[in-house]
């Protein structure tokens, strides 16, 4: 029987670092089925009155679930030793957002603060779905099709009407999602190392989601062989050689789920009444 490699021994420890989160994203999965209502009284409860019909909880609760689908899906591939050097980075890109966003939107203590960034984030939802609508939808007859339109502009339109300046934001300021990423892991994260590194793991992943090659050059895992100059090149050429690894993988999957842990824990103390 031969003995394990470096790299093996080095894939199972993070292997077993991430089945130690299972139970919570079980719990969550479960929690997920469910509706849950803030109770009368809560901070949530109060953050209704700013936009009843989609109330800020909801906009939360949403992100805080696709964190968690998103991070069930590259626990089932890991579960199955099937890792994959673009996709899992693309799929931890959608746990890293969801959680993030989720953070950033029920972090603030400040009322205000909550309404506002839960507006900005209402205004996005109905923005894309007006895009997705512009085109010519299947089915649909074209005076269908305007009053769709119109209804959606409408809420678009009301919800940017509520836009106000905050402590963090203008009044007609719409954050990136680079921003959300930005004010969450400076949030959870105490030390501005973690903080940069989250930063530097969105930028990363988001390469990877677009199909962009560069995220390769980036990973201690890619191993690079100098072929020096060639005939019709002006700089000195190499090859690279990549694959799907288990550790990095794990650090961007823990990443996101220390900040979905602490979104989940904000969203049970704002759901609360004093």
């Amino acid at each position: 029987m031969t003995s394990p490699s470096p790299n093996q021994v080095r894939d199972e420890f993070a292997r077993q670092s991430l089945s130690q989160t299972y139970a919570d994203l079980d719990r969550w999965r479960q929690r997920s089925t469910a509706i849950e209502m803030p109770e009368p009284g809560s901070d949530l409860d109060g953050d209704t009155a700013i936009w009843p019909r989609f109330p800020p909880h909801q906009v939360a609760r949403v992100s805080l679930i696709s964190g968690v689908q998103h991070l069930n899906l590259a626990r089932v591939a890991i579960d199955e030793r099937q890792t994959f050097p673009m996709a899992h980075p693309s799929v931890l890109r959608g746990a890293l957002l969801g959680a993030s966003r989720g953070v950033w939107l029920l972090s603030p203590d400040d009322r205000h603060e909550r309404q506002q960034r839960a507006l900005r984030t209402l205004y996005t939802n109905q923005h894309r779905l007006y895009q997705y609508l512009e085109a010519p939808v299947p089915g649909m007859d074209a005076s269908e099709h305007q009053q769709r339109l119109a209804e959606v502009d409408s809420r678009r339109s009301g919800i940017k009407a509520l836009w106000a300046a905050s402590s963090t934001l203008t009044a007609r300021q719409e954050p990136t999602e680079t921003d959300t990423i930005d004010g969450a892991a400076r949030f959870v994260f105490a030390d501005t190392h973690q903080q940069d590194a989250v930063n530097l793991l969105w930028r990363q992943l988001s390469g990877d989601a677009h199909g962009l090659p560069w995220p390769v050059f980036t990973r201690a895992s890619t191993v690079s062989q100098s072929r020096g100059r060639l005939p019709g090149h002006p700089t000195p050429m190499a090859d690279y050689q990549t694959g799907a690894d288990m550790f990095e993988i794990a650090e961007a999957f823990m990443a996101a789920f220390r900040i979905l842990r602490r979104g989940w824990s904000l969203f049970d103390q704002r759901c609360e009444a004093p």
